[in-house]
């Protein structure tokens, strides 16, 4: 068991071999490589494949993984150190900031980080913060205790934004800028042995945090799927999933039951999301719904909350701190019943097509049916502004909610955009794309005007946002003579640099994402340089293309099974399209795939074979 456990450890700490070329110059000539397939299945693949690749793990080249807590390392020093290493009690009290210091991660981890996740009782912890304090020096309080707040301490200091600097203490931003070796630190200290084996609910608590913590730090990375099968593993042997049951028999009190209740939620909503995400987990999921007897946390705020007092849940349409929550969990559930759904997908559009839009109408009933504080545009702007005012995260967390479902409905449509260009069959699919897309930048841009930071430290939120400049990137290359074409190439662009440059301080890649980025923005550029072919999309049977709309789609009026009943044939695997391009007079299609051939070659984390493997990929 110790070596299983000594290899685990190894694998979690291990550094990526993987470095980007920084420049793509000197990447291998394309004449080395035999002529591409430029089929609607092979072009379409390009798309998913982005997809996949922006879902990656980051990658630093300056590695994160090199850095640690050196207890000899003053408050006051910015710089990293260099070596973690086994220590007691002792040790992990030296490396704890000042009270004050201490106050201030614990409040920025509150208002940035549990809106979102609720993993701790706020009022309990805060008060455990000040006791552990309190008692310091003359009493070590227990290493658990002392791993918790180095948990809270390490994401406290990582959510700490850059781009918002003036809103926040000097002393939060020297944290910040230790945010790194924080995480590190609390990494090594939740995958100890003795931490791993522990049944108490502390300890998972510390875990989950880091959980969250490694998912916008570095994305689906080894390291992260290896912590969230070691989640899950406790979590069932300290019986989370009979929470209510446990309750009953053991008569914990109901704070303690709170907690279990929202920890294995949790996990069982990022499981069902993981599963209808581009990354290693899409298209599966582990906990079966009918397999647990834990009831939904309820709709309470922490100050609300006793131990001797049975919680009363709010109606869902009164805000709380755990609105956000609840609300994850229905996206998680439906996340769950479309992946059930697509494992039926056949390989023609006659069978496809249909489950698509049976799926497109449960995502727009759950739209329709959100709370009206998380509705993207609520009338009742007096209301809106009561509600933000008393409870500031709300626009946090309506933001990244509506990210999520946007992004997962505009992903179900890309394959089919581009046939709804010229077919009225799918012209839904084309108009959804491009809507989710435009609702997508136009949260990030709003919260951007707001002053809110949001975007900043989060990798899967950058997915979500990858995702859309990919739906829209579709739309201009297909239709170049749309109207505002070249606006929206330029916010397109603009983004794209936005996020490279986030992840690129030192002009150095990071991983799977900046390389999705940079050649979306080559294609992109390439696709400038030229004129599409005149009615290169046009057919004598199809009607021209059309504008998308604005207004947000409907299904209402299609009748999927008399539009399908003309696609019959088998036409295998071609309905998977993301993009059929004509010919560019002056740079050929053909170079503009050869030379994303050439750069996906070069990245040195799979091979151009597997770029176009789709089967190996599912």
């Amino acid at each position: 068991m110790n070596e299983r456990l000594k290899r685990m450890e190894q694998l979690l700490h291990r550094n990526s071999s993987y470095q980007s070329p920084a420049d793509l110059s000197s990447l291998p000539s394309i004449d080395s490589y035999p002529p591409l397939d430029l089929s609607r299945e092979h072009v379409s693949k390009t798309w998913e494949h982005l997809e996949y690749m922006a879902a990656s793990p980051r990658i630093d080249n300056s590695s994160p993984h090199d850095q640690s807590f050196d207890p000899s390392v003053t408050r006051e020093s910015t710089s990293a150190p260099t070596k973690i290493a086994l220590r007691a009690e002792k040790d992990l009290i030296r490396i704890l900031p000042p009270i004050d210091v201490a106050r201030q991660l614990f409040e920025h981890y509150v208002e940035a980080v549990d809106c979102m996740d609720r993993f701790i009782h706020v009022p309990s912890t805060r008060d455990l913060l000040e006791a552990t304090y309190a008692g310091l020096p003359s009493s070590v309080p227990a290493r658990e205790t002392l791993i918790f707040f180095v948990c809270i301490f390490a994401s406290g200091s990582y959510y700490v934004c850059r781009v918002h600097d003036h809103r926040v203490t000097d002393q939060l931003s020297r944290e910040h800028a230790r945010s790194a070796a924080w995480v590190e630190r609390a990494l090594h200290e939740v995958m100890r042995p003795d931490t791993m084996y522990s049944s108490s609910v502390m300890s998972l608590q510390s875990s989950f945090i880091v959980l969250l913590l490694l998912l916008d730090f570095e994305g689906q990375s080894k390291r992260y799927h290896v912590l969230k099968s070691i989640i899950h593993t406790r979590a069932i042997q300290m019986k989370l999933h009979k929470t209510d049951m446990e309750a009953q028999e053991k008569d914990l009190d109901f704070i303690e039951a709170e907690i279990k209740r929202r920890l294995w939620w949790y996990l069982v909503g990022t499981d069902w999301l993981h599963g209808n995400v581009a990354g290693p987990q899409e298209g599966t999921y582990t906990i079966n719904p009918q397999h647990m007897a834990t009831e939904l946390p309820g709709n309470i705020d922490d100050k609300n909350l006793s131990t001797d007092v049975p919680p009363v849940s709010r109606e869902l349409h009164q805000p709380t701190s755990m609105s956000f929550f609840l609300q994850r969990i229905e996206v998680a559930k439906l996340s769950r019943e479309s992946v059930d759904l697509l494992q039926n997908i056949g390989s023609s559009i006659s069978s496809s097509y249909p489950l698509i839009l049976r799926v497109t109408e449960k995502y727009t009933s759950l739209l329709s049916s959100l709370p009206p504080f998380f509705q993207s545009h609520n009338e009742d702007f007096s209301s809106q502004e009561v509600i933000s005012r008393d409870r500031p995260y709300i626009s946090r967390q309506r933001a990244i909610l509506l990210y999520g479902l946007y992004s997962r409905l505009g992903r179900l449509h890309r394959p089919f955009m581009t046939l709804g260009i010229t077919d009225k069959t799918f012209e839904i699919s084309h108009q959804m794309g491009i809507h989710c897309a435009k609702m997508i930048l136009e949260l990030r841009n709003s919260m951007a005007e707001e002053d809110m930071c949001l975007f900043g430290r989060s990798h899967s939120v950058d997915q979500h946002s990858f995702i859309a400049l990919v739906l829209l990137s579709i739309d201009i290359i297909a239709r170049p003579d749309q109207e505002g074409v070249e606006a929206q190439r330029s916010e397109i662009m603009n983004t794209c640099r936005t996020l490279i440059n986030k992840y690129q301080p030192g002009g150095q890649s990071s991983g799977g994402i900046t390389r999705a980025i940079e050649l979306l923005l080559d294609i992109l550029h390439k696709s400038k340089q030229s004129t599409l072919v005149p009615g290169a999309f046009a057919s004598p049977t199809r009607p021209t293309p059309r504008s998308a709309s604005r207004e947000f789609p409907t299904t209402a009026n299609i009748q999927p099974e008399d539009a399908m009943a003309s696609l019959d044939t088998p036409n295998q695997v071609s309905w998977l399209d993301g993009l059929s391009f004509p010919s560019l007079p002056g740079q050929e299609i053909h170079d503009l795939f050869d030379e994303l051939r050439t750069t996906v070659s070069g990245a040195g984390y799979f091979s151009w074979e597997d770029f176009f493997d789709w089967q190996g990929l599912c």
